[in-house]
């Protein structure tokens, strides 16, 4: 049984996963020549994305004309002409001749694309605001690039300034100037108030503001808005005002209760019970005539 018990130990041995160790080796680097041929097996496989990062990898370690068109095709697939164009271009600057004699198709291609790419001018302030094109950055002010034709947002942004938002139609073949002057973001906030009745005089952090209606821009923070106006209950609101945002508040004051022995109702009914009471005793006292008798509004035949 010893020997079995062995064999079995160094069997499991060895099928265990190799653990690196400080001491080991590096890992051989992958080679330009290995992520070109990963980029073509990816396009074989329609991965262009794959094959896009693939040949970027490799021309990163080694620029060659090959991986330009190759690059060039890769983001052919992917959909965007402007920059497939732009690296069938440069491959076309820098292929020997008999190179771009093998791809004597690719001046047809860069026609073809140069009907769905447009030119897009981006100037203004403050220069080195990011401008993003359908939501992906390419670039700062001042900025001129090609993009694929068709309508595009154009957002050009900056950290303590209001975004730019412009959408255009681009037109294939033609340049369009988009100008920008972005503002600072504000620093405040803003609150409008509407008071009702007529007349209610305002205070926001114990500071008159008007009567009826205001606006006033206010700091970051909790802000008390104290509302009063005659024979009304007053009323105090608590609110928070955050930077840049416009707030409207609407308040109706409720009628403040009068006292009893202070409405004008409680002593006209009085002076009534009164008067009532002074006629039936006037009634009361008001001699009978020899002819009624004892029988009262009955008369005696």
């Amino acid at each position: 049984m010893r020997p079995h018990a062995l064999t079995l130990g160094l069997v499991l041995l060895l099928a265990q996963p190799h653990l690196a160790h400080a001491d080991d080796p590096p890992a051989p680097a992958e080679t330009a020549a290995d992520l070109r041929r990963r980029g073509d097996d990816a396009m074989d496989q329609r991965r262009a994305a794959e094959a896009l990062e693939a040949y970027r990898r490799a021309a990163a370690l080694e620029a060659t004309p090959t991986l330009l068109y190759n690059i060039g095709r890769a983001l052919l697939a992917t959909g965007d002409f402007a920059g497939a164009l732009a690296s069938f271009e440069a491959y076309q600057r820098e292929a020997p001749e008999e190179l771009k004699a093998r791809t004597h198709l690719l001046a047809q291609i860069m026609s073809e694309l140069e009907a769905k790419v447009a030119t897009v001018e981006v100037a203004g302030t403050p220069a080195g605001a990011r401008v993003l094109v359908r939501n992906v950055e390419v670039g700062a002010v001042p900025l001129t690039l090609r993009v694929n034709a068709g309508v595009a947002e154009i957002r050009v942004v900056q950290d303590g300034y209001e975004p730019a938002l412009e959408t255009r139609t681009l037109a294939p073949r033609t340049a369009t100037r988009v100008d920008v002057a972005l503002a600072p973001s504000p620093t405040t906030g803003q609150l409008a108030i509407v008071a009702r009745p007529g007349g209610t005089t305002i205070r926001v952090d114990g500071a008159p503001r008007g009567t009826s209606a205001t606006t006033v821009d206010l700091a970051p923070g909790l802000h008390e808005v104290l509302l009063e106006a005659k024979s009304h209950q007053p009323r105090t609101l608590a609110i928070v005002i955050a930077k840049g945002e416009k707030r409207r508040v609407d308040v109706t004051l409720d009628h403040r209760a009068t006292p009893l022995l202070e409405s004008p109702w409680f002593w006209t009914g009085l002076g009534a019970v009164v008067v009532g009471a002074v006629a039936t005793t006037l009634a009361l006292t008001v001699s009978r005539s020899p002819d009624q008798g004892s029988l009262g509004t009955f008369n005696v035949r």
